[in-house]
């Protein structure tokens, strides 16, 4: 067996994985848009990654966030902004109008409590690019596979 048939075989099991988690994630996300909606504190606002902002670089590209919320009288700690990357500018305009020790709309898996989010659904301009994606993964490790079994590549 050669190593392109090997690598491909690798690439694909890695792709499928990825599908079977985007696929999880996605229906997961489509579901958050029925999840109970709750208030919540701020506790951690956190930008990463440079980025140009009114005329100086600072960092705005990522945001990771801490909230806390209770559901009937048990305290949760929540990390999920959205069921997408929010990246820049979106990540930064989200952080300005959420500073820390404020209150915060979250919202909550009804029959998880501890599943929480900020922002529920898909990405309304890319619902299915983590699929589309990890499809690719899948797609190109089984090419290199088969191209691989018939002797096409070594």
């Amino acid at each position: 067996m050669s190593i392109s048939v090997v690598l491909g075989l690798l690439f694909a099991l890695f792709g499928a994985s990825l599908f079977r988690s985007a696929l999880k994630n996605y229906k997961k996300a489509q579901k958050s848009t029925e999840w109970v909606q709750a208030t919540g504190k701020v506790k951690k606002v956190v930008l990463i990654g440079k980025r140009l902002v009114d005329g100086k670089m600072q960092d705005a590209d990522r945001l990771q966030m801490d909230y806390l919320y209770s559901v009937e009288g048990k305290e949760y700690t929540g990390h999920q902004i959205a069921f997408y990357t929010l990246s820049y500018p979106a990540s930064y305009e989200f952080a300005q109008s959420h500073s820390v020790d404020s209150e915060i709309t979250i919202y909550h898996n009804p029959t998880k409590p501890n599943e929480s989010v900020l922002i529920t659904g898909l990405h309304k301009d890319k619902p299915y690019s983590e699929l589309v994606m990890a499809a690719l993964a899948l797609l190109c490790g089984f090419i290199v596979m088969v191209a691989g079994l018939l002797g096409l590549i070594g």
